[in-house]
């Protein structure tokens, strides 16, 4: 799979856990919900968690991240997003660019859930030991968003010359006004440089969506889109 994943990954407990805390994260009692729901669905024979949660370094702001291992007879016919909503009502659901299914909840939190059959999938965890953990919000800025925003920018400028690398030339290739955007989603990892750059990164995403929009006629879910800008925004 095209995620790094640790290797010591922390599976569910077989066994009902202790009450959680008060004032425990929102993100422990959704894998708590995910952990009983699974087990009540027959189809669902291993759920795995992977990501921040697992290495003890999950915050409010933190994605729910999991495989859900389903038995070969059912797995072909299995709904992901079925299941997932049984979690939290959806505003968003989609397959990302690596056939992964990709949620946003109602309350903002993200998720991704890879859909296993049984067998293949538990077996492939070995071969996950020793991957880079890189911090993740710098890291999903710079090496997954930014191309992607370069990339529609690129299709909407009729400028596609490096498509497969749309940062190299784009100084020459696309308006300065772009560029300039461009250099306003970038910074250095620091929390407030990341929190001003992802800011400013969605803001910009935004309007090229909306111009892809009005060309092609693509639906946006703008009532999402205000709440993450909301969320984004530099507290008061």
């Amino acid at each position: 799979m095209p995620h790094t994943r640790p290797a010591h990954a922390r599976t569910a407990a077989p066994t009902a856990p202790a009450p959680l805390p008060v004032d425990c994260l929102p993100l422990d009692r959704r894998i708590e919900l995910l952990r009983t729901t699974a087990e009540a669905d027959p189809r669902v024979e291993g759920v795995l968690l992977y990501g921040s949660w697992t290495l003890g370094e999950a915050d409010a702001h933190s994605d729910l991240d999991a495989c859900l291992y389903v038995r070969e007879e059912d797995v072909d016919a299995f709904d992901g997003r079925e299941f997932v909503e049984r979690l939290a009502p959806l505003k968003l659901a989609y397959t990302n660019m690596y056939g992964i299914l990709a949620v946003v909840f109602d309350d903002l939190m993200r998720g991704e859930f890879h859909v296993e059959p049984t067998g293949a999938g538990i077996a492939e965890i070995a071969t996950w030991r020793d991957q880079v953990h890189f911090p993740r919000a710098h890291n999903l800025l710079h090496a997954v968003i930014a191309p992607l925003q370069l990339k529609l920018c690129r299709l909407l400028r009729g400028s596609t010359t490096h498509w497969l690398t749309p940062s190299r030339g784009l100084e020459t290739d696309l308006p300065e006004a772009d560029v300039e955007r461009y250099a306003t989603t970038t910074g250095p990892l620091t929390p407030e440089a990341v929190r001003t750059a992802a800011a400013n990164s969605w803001e910009w995403s935004r309007e090229p969506a909306a111009e892809a929009a009005d060309r092609w006629g693509t639906r946006l879910p703008l009532g999402l889109h205000e709440e993450i800008a909301g969320a984004l925004s530099p507290a008061e």
